[in-house]
């Protein structure tokens, strides 16, 4: 019996550090964009371009003032304040930046606590019993932690995910904001 103890404590002790090397791994590598040669002249582009790098969501400064018109400087501070096309985009914004909150609480332990009290007061009864004519308080408590391990990534590509969906509604708040000012 000592040496089936001992072997099974072993046994899961190495199981134990199994399950901690495995929670450092992921399942596939990082996504890398496929590299895709350029052809070596296009008939419609003249020499020398480049590769587009589109930042919409920087913000493109206060370019209508060369203009200076007091009137188009009123009506485009007014697209921020009242246009719901822009808000739509930007209550959309906020929505990808709560799901990118959620997807990252998922690689921390949830905690829950629970506290009761209950008082309750029993009528005199003439039968007797040991908590006639008395009030009685109980207390009790809970608390439970719950963490899942991410074996095989499914969390932080999720957050990968979240991430990028973030980035990508902030470039189309930016592109919605720069579409209505030019309008």
């Amino acid at each position: 019996p000592e040496e089936t103890r001992g072997g099974r404590a072993g046994m899961k002790a190495r199981l134990a550090i199994l399950l901690v090397v495995l929670a450092g791994c992921t399942m596939g590598p990082d996504y890398r964009r496929p590299e895709t040669p350029a052809v070596e002249a296009f008939r419609e582009t003249p020499e020398p371009w480049k590769v587009a790098q589109p930042r919409d969501d920087l913000e493109r400064g206060k370019w209508w003032e060369v203009f200076g018109d007091p009137q188009l400087n009123d009506l485009i501070a007014k697209i921020d304040v009242s246009n719901q096309t822009l808000a739509a985009s930007e209550a959309q914004f906020r929505q990808t930046l709560a799901a990118l909150g959620i997807s990252h609480a998922a690689l921390f332990p949830t905690l829950d606590a629970n506290a009761t009290v209950v008082r309750s007061h029993s009528p005199g009864s003439t039968l007797g019993g040991t908590t006639a004519g008395k009030t009685v308080t109980s207390y009790g408590g809970r608390f439970t932690a719950q963490w899942e391990i991410d074996l095989w990534g499914r969390v932080r590509r999720s957050v990968e995910a979240a991430e990028a969906t973030a980035r990508a509604s902030a470039a189309d708040v930016g592109a919605a904001r720069l579409s209505l000012q030019a309008q």
